[in-house]
């Protein structure tokens, strides 16, 4: 019987308990995800990491991927370079749109904004959040 993958835009992941992340002290690319009872996942959030153990365990997104439903802990060890981890976490940043990294990039842009001047942020970072709630 052989070990089942799960594909995110083509990109080939080993699904995991979320708390298995300690056993993989190698570099690769991560996935918080949360699977539902039928089987259907949610990426929540994706990154790389020279070690994916260290990189995962305490991670600031860790309380916000629980309360989002993290269940499962997804990685990918076959992109070894660091210049192909980040190709790969863009793409699929690009193509997945997970909530928690889409969170970071319009922070990022919100905080510039707000650094320019008091005017409302646009609508994209006050309500990414209700895309993922059930």
């Amino acid at each position: 019987m052989g070990i089942d993958q799960i594909e995110w835009a083509g990109v080939w992941f080993l699904p995991l308990y979320h708390h298995d992340a300690r056993f993989f002290r190698c570099p690769g690319l991560w996935a918080f995800v949360r699977r539902e009872a039928s089987g259907e996942r949610t990426l929540l959030y994706v990154d790389h990491a020279e070690d994916i153990a260290n990189a995962v365990v305490g991670h600031r997104h860790w309380g916000e991927a629980l309360g989002l439903g993290l269940n499962e802990l997804n990685v990918n060890l076959t992109a070894g370079e660091r210049v192909d981890r980040l190709l790969l976490k863009g793409h699929l940043v690009k193509r997945c749109e997970p909530l928690l990294n889409l969170l970071d990039e319009d922070a990022t842009s919100c905080l510039g904004l707000a650094s320019q001047s008091y005017a409302d942020p646009p609508a994209n970072c006050a309500n990414l959040r209700s895309r993922y709630r059930g």
